[in-house]
């Protein structure tokens, strides 16, 4: 494998963590040839009886079947996770009704999620996002390093509605709450080696200890690294950065873009001095260097102002590209081989937890849980985003210019222009790009006690939670650039600065009173208390003599707000397989301010009716939930280019959020599962969502027509598992199949592109698609205390080339992100 320098593998700084992956990568390849992992280290769909087998969630703070849950939870076992490939939230999409899961452009490891006609994307530090995310009951917060790798998942949970009695504050849409497993107390080895398509290699390696005493634990190491599968016609323009703000020094655009190379630590400590009492301690460490995904230009207005300006420098461009690439379009709006992404370096994302939990069983009625954690995250990503990188400021184009003009977003349009207006022809011109860096930090504290009689089931707690956010631009990005003999200062155009202080304290209670054997009464409620403290620091010059920023102007707004949230709710057992329920719900979204921008806490009100069922001896699993939910003041982030005060833009602003106003949403959310035959599994859901605007915002629609946008109206998965009989021995043969359904969304809120952008109409609507992920095993295959697993498997299956992030800045471009490239690989597992 060869280093990232023009290729595609990164090796840490001052580490030899990447080295250590290879010898355990190398050693396992070696021992797989004899040894493998048993297939009952898995979870299986099907029950040993043949039906439908039992899932434990903890959906409502305790461990309960997920068919006695009155919430729409979709909880996704080992076997779907593994087919699907997921190592982190953004492997989520389509896994339940009516979720996208993707991540922000800007290559910072921040997520979205669009669920229940909600677009949760949580941009800047002053924002939170309408879908919370919990590892081990720890609430994620941040806008960088929430997407990271999970080596021991035991399952997944997506929580689809509001979420704020037990969750609290930013669920206003859902939650995805993750759980790692806890020690077994059993002395095992476990290894897993998968190689696959671009250059993919993929180790993972458990060592659980035996019970000692009162102690038990395991440590997980994981190495994942694989090449991009599109090229960059702009490798090898260098960014020296050594003399910036944060001295991130040389840095050179690579040679594929999309690449990746993690390592991952995951370690658990459990003391357990009696059944009734143990404390457990996780401690989690992700460290992820990555290349960033292609962004792709697809249009560019020529009569747009800044459009027009790039289309005249695009006509003075070297036939056959410059020093910097050549320029590539992509108007069919598809994945290509190749593009000139020159601006977009490696980037890093960096996270770390501590989380200790202590559960106390107090009595038979009653137990206390309380869970204490830390956590700390960074990234750095310096990305393309319009995707129209490698522009060279000929002589021509320095001839458009009769004068410096002003900032007009990302970086500087003007940027080629210089602080006097003499940039050197040649230099390197670049568009709208990301030019994130930033670090992140939260303690947290939550204690809950649980009571159970006859009469009275409830649960009750405290949160107390603290975090700093440091983000932005500007301030970190100032470079000398070079490409062969050209060598200049790149201007840093826009400086953008935030500083976020959030403080909360939150009780919360839910109550189910049993009336009868059948019926449920449920009441929760909910208080928080937020304060925010948000430094934004705007404009100002870069002093390559100071090393540091003067003039900016700097403004400070707090936030302070007291919150109640609550539930009402009916459950009703038919019997023992079928449970109706219905309530209302509330929830709300922290606000806070943006630049120029004050917005409100966004809060939902919402209706839902559901249905859990099984049927046929548990041959059959049907799940229903209809809902209706109201939110109001909600909260959209927005490119500054796209929101306009009195008029004018505000692209000085890379992303603002606005109030816009009231939403509303209604949709039904089915799950099937079948087990006809033992041994075959059959599966689906359906999520159908219709939104509307009630309000929207005219800082948004700037007098224009708008619809919802980013929101499919149709989502569904089918998934097929058949288990065959004992081929020899214990050994059996696996099959699986899952097809994940996206029907088509608007890309664009405003509905007028035919008539004011005309260029831009073919991207109204973001195309429909199927992905389908297959996976075949042979499982079992046993040599003496040694079981082993080979699989192999396709993610992508039919190679869907779709856009996936698709963006229209205003009236100038159109670009997009894309779905990855078919993968293919085999696995290779075993246990001892």
């Amino acid at each position: 494998m060869e280093p990232i320098k023009g290729g595609y593998l990164m090796k840490f700084e001052g580490t030899s963590v990447g080295r250590m992956a290879r010898l355990l990568g190398t050693s396992a390849s070696a021992a797989a040839l004899l040894v493998g992992m048993a297939a009952t280290a898995h979870a299986q769909e099907a029950s040993d009886e043949g039906g439908i087998a039992e899932i434990i969630v903890t959906a409502q703070k305790r461990e309960q079947n997920v068919q006695d849950v009155p919430v729409a939870v979709t909880a996704l076992s080992p076997d779907t996770l593994q087919v699907n490939r997921v190592v982190n939230v953004m492997d989520l999409n389509g896994l339940a009704p009516g979720l996208i899961a993707r991540e922000n452009a800007g290559s910072n490891g921040s997520p979205s999620y669009t669920i229940r006609g909600v677009f949760a994307s949580a941009s800047v530090p002053a924002q939170d996002r309408q879908v919370s995310s919990y590892v081990d009951g720890v609430y994620i917060g941040g806008t960088r390093g929430a997407i990271f790798d999970l080596p021991d998942i035991d399952r997944i949970e997506v929580l689809r509605g509001p979420q704020g009695t037990l969750f609290g504050r930013n669920a206003t849409a859902g939650a995805v709450s993750i759980v790692t497993r806890d020690p077994k107390g059993e002395l095992k080895f476990h290894q897993e080696v998968t190689i696959g398509n671009y250059s993919q290699l993929r180790t993972r390696t458990t060592i659980d200890t035996p019970q000692m005493g009162i102690f038990s634990g395991y440590v997980t190491y994981v190495h994942d690294e694989r090449r991009g599968e599109v090229r960059n016609l702009g490798a090898g323009t260098t960014f020296d950065r050594t003399k910036s703000v944060t001295g991130v020094g040389v840095q050179t655009s690579p040679k594929w873009l999309g690449s990746k190379n993690a390592e991952n630590i995951f370690a658990v400590a459990k003391l357990a001095p009696s059944d009734d009492f143990s404390l457990t301690y996780k401690y989690m460490q992700s460290r992820s260097n990555n290349t960033p995904e292609a962004r792709i230009t697809t249009r560019l207005n020529p009569n747009d102002f800044v459009g027009g300006m790039l289309t005249a420098i695009l006509a003075t461009q070297t036939p056959g590209g410059g020093a910097y690439g050549p320029i590539v379009f992509y108007p069919d709006n598809r994945r290509p081989k190749a593009v000139n992404n020159a601006f977009s370096v490696p980037g890093y994302v960096r996270s770390s937890g501590h989380t200790a939990t202590l559960n106390w069983q107090a009595s038979d009625n009653l137990s206390f849980k309380n869970i204490l954690a830390f956590r700390k995250a960074s990234s750095q990503g310096f990305t393309s985003i319009m995707g129209i990188d490698g522009l060279e400021y000929t002589a021509a184009a320095k001839a458009f210019f009769t004068a410096p003009q002003s900032f007009l977003g990302g970086i500087s349009y003007a940027q080629a222009l210089g602080a006097n207006g003499d940039a050197p022809v040649g230099s390197y011109f670049a568009g709208y790009a990301s030019n994130g860096v930033g670090k992140y930090s939260q303690a947290s504290n939550e204690l809950q006690a649980n009571y159970n009689s006859q009469l009275l089931t409830l649960t009750v707690g405290a949160i107390w939670f603290k975090s700093n956010e440091t983000g932005g631009g500007g301030p970190f990005t100032q470079a000398n650039y070079s490409f062969g003999p050209i060598s200049s200062v790149l201007p840093l155009g826009n400086i953008q600065y935030i500083k976020q202080k959030t403080s909360s304290i939150a009780a919360y209670a839910q109550g189910e009173f049993h009336v009868t054997p059948q019926l449920d009464i449920v009441a929760g409620a909910r208080i928080t208390k937020d304060k925010k403290i948000a430094t934004f620091i705007l404009g100002g010059t870069y002093s390559t003599t100071l090393n540091s920023v003067t003039g900016a102007a700097t403004s400070v707004s707090v936030f302070k707000k007291t919150k109640p949230s609550f539930s009402l709710g009916v459950n009703y057992k038919v019997n023992d397989d079928v449970l109706v329920y219905g309530k209302y719900s509330t929830a709300y979204l922290a606000g806070g301010t943006t630049g120029p921008l004050t917005f409100a806490p966004e809060t939902v009100a919402s209706w839902e009716g559901g249905l859990k069922s099984e049927w046929f001896n548990r041959r059959v699993r049907f799940n229903l939930a209809l809902y209706q939910a109201t939110y109001k003041h909600s909260q959209a982030a927005q490119s500054g280019q796209n929101v306009f005060v009195n008029g004018q833009s505000l692209a000085a602003y890379s992303v603002v959020v606005i109030d816009n106003g009231t939403v509303k949403a209604k949709g039904a959310e089915i799950e099937l599962t079948v087990a006809p035959v033992n041994g075959l599994t059959l599966g689906g859901s359906l999520g159908l969502t219709d939104v509307k605007w009630a309000s929207p915002s005219p800082l948004l629609t700037n007098g224009r027509p708008v619809k919802a946008s980013a929101i499919p109206k149709v989502m569904a998965a089918l998934n097929a598992q058949y288990v065959t009989p004992p081929l020899f021995g214990d050994a059996t043969m696996l099959f699986r199949i899952d097809g994940v359904y996206q029907g088509k969304y608007r890309s664009s809120p405003y509905t007028d592109l035919a008539t004011v952008t005309p260029i831009f109409a073919p991207f109204e609507y973001n195309s429909a698609r199927w992905i389908v992920n297959s996976r075949v095993a042979l499982r079992n295959i046993k040599f003496g205390p040694v079981e082993a697993e080979l699989g192999v498997w396709a993610k992508n299956l039919t190679n869907n080339k779709e856009s996936v992030y698709p963006l229209i800045f205003g009236t100038i471009e159109h670009d997009a992100s894309y779905q990855r490239a078919r993968t293919i690989g085999v696995d290779l597992i075993f246990d001892l």
